[in-house]
């Protein structure tokens, strides 16, 4: 239907009686309805599957004052998960930072650059308990911090990786 309208749009500015408006609308449409198909065929991959099926049990922990470098020379402590788990002065979990994000930063500025400026606030993670549901544990990722904390009476055991989830979506 989007593809129609656009095709409409055109030709009526084709004509001289249309605007750029109606083309943009039908796009629009168009787009929506491709994402909703995609997010559909996810959401079947997906179902049946629990938080816990896709869990990285085991996430390392560093404290905030850690520089990056620091911490990708001890990329063996990130695991599969490739995360860590930032903690506060106190020992609390303040967030967590992806080794891909370590990773974007300059080689000459890796040792400057503290975890605790790289990391995502907790508060800004997707959390889930490990028997809920993967599809609506999904419906709260953040597109910014793609990873998935998972909670056990109300304690940090692991994370759903993005790349688990994309690992899964594109296997037969």
């Amino acid at each position: 239907m989007g593809w129609l309208i656009v095709a409409v749009g055109v030709w009526l500015m084709w004509e001289g009686a249309g605007t750029l408006l109606l083309p943009i609308t039908g796009l629009l449409i168009a787009l929506n309805a491709i994402a909703e198909c995609k997010g559909a065929a996810a959401a079947q991959r997906l179902d049946g599957l629990s938080v816990g099926d896709l869990t990285w049990y085991g996430i390392a922990e560093a404290p905030a004052d850690t520089d990056a470098e620091t911490m990708l020379w001890q990329r063996a402590r990130l695991g599969g998960a490739g995360v860590v788990a930032v903690t506060d002065r106190e020992g609390h979990l303040a967030g967590v930072v992806a080794e891909e994000r370590m990773l974007r930063v300059p080689e000459q500025l890796r040792s400057l650059t503290r975890l605790r400026q790289l990391m995502v606030p907790i508060t800004n993670i997707a959390q889930a308990e490990e028997k809920e549901s993967l599809v609506s544990a999904l419906s709260r990722i953040h597109p910014l911090a793609p990873i998935i904390t998972v909670w056990r009476e109300g304690r940090l055991v692991g994370v759903v990786p993005a790349e688990r989830v994309r690992q899964r979506l594109s296997s037969p």
